[in-house]
């Protein structure tokens, strides 16, 4: 059964701090959607009776077992897988193929390497039509704001992956997309850089506030960076839990029990998520 903390009517923020800027985020929406697939000889269901909605300019972190449907429901947004079952849209429209709405970041950041830093944020602007002027001046601003000005020529090869998952992020964002998919893009990083590449990429999303759907297996980054948690059952993918974070930002990402309601939000899921991991691993 699905359960929710507070009301899910977008982010909470500190009142002591500048008023949010206006979400420039689209809205999404996964309504009866059933998705399997064949293995051997028979059906694996992969996701069951899934119905997400997410606000515009929302921060919703998904979170569950290996195999539960995660980057399914990402791939589903993005275009590139379509429902066995149910319907996806996004700003009302159905979703049939990919959109300029959307930029999807992955774990790795599937950076060129024969490209320099400037090269791989313009590429996708490129593939667009932008002129190269443009292009190259949007290009260095967006590094810039990473906190990359001066490495804009280097080689891919030479950066470390902190760097390189940076340029990941301003190649994302040099977009403009109303919609930001995330497949656990900090997971590869070391615990220091970690932290430092969520403050960038949070501090960037509050700027223009676009959707981002966020998947981790972290249940302490879903609760520092995300408005809401929804939590998945071992497969097939279901909805558990749906909880509102209510907790003000900026928020606490080098102490995270220094942020208040983190302790009680942590303690309210993690027991869920063990139990569908364990029971994921007592099914096989």
């Amino acid at each position: 059964m699905t359960y929710a903390v507070g009301a899910v009517d977008g982010p909470v923020v500190n009142t002591t701090a500048l008023p949010a800027a206006p979400p420039r985020g689209v809205h999404v929406s996964l309504s009866g959607i059933r998705h399997g697939f064949m293995h051997g000889e028979r059906v694996v269901h992969a996701i069951w009776d899934v119905d997400l909605e997410v606000n515009p300019g929302e921060f919703v972190c998904l979170v569950g077992p290996s195999g539960c449907g995660k980057t399914t429901l990402l791939g589903m947004v993005a275009g590139l897988v379509h429902p066995c079952e149910g319907r996806v849209t996004l700003g009302g429209r159905p979703v049939r193929s990919t959109s300029s709405e959307t930029a999807y970041m992955l774990a790795r950041d599937a950076l060129l390497p024969w490209l320099t830093a400037r090269e791989n944020v313009e590429l996708g602007l490129a593939v667009r039509g932008m002129a190269r002027p443009e292009r190259r001046e949007i290009a260095t601003e967006w590094l810039r704001r990473v906190g990359l000005a001066g490495f804009e020529g280097s080689s891919i090869r030479r950066l470390s992956q902190g760097m390189r998952q940076r340029v990941a992020i301003a190649r994302t964002l040099a977009l403009k997309p109303t919609c930001i998919l995330m497949d656990e893009p900090f997971a590869a990083l070391d615990a220091q850089t970690r932290v430092l590449v969520q403050k960038e990429f949070v501090s960037l999303w509050e700027t223009d506030r676009p959707t981002v759907i966020f998947v981790t297996h972290d249940l302490s980054e879903a609760i520092l960076l995300g408005d809401r948690i929804v939590l998945m059952s071992r497969r097939p993918g279901r909805i558990v839990a749906d909880v509102c974070i209510e907790t003000p930002r900026p928020r606490d990402l080098d102490a995270p029990f220094s942020n208040d309601g983190f302790e009680a939000y942590y303690g309210g899921l993690v027991s869920r998520l063990r139990h569908e991991v364990h029971g994921m691993e007592s099914d096989t």
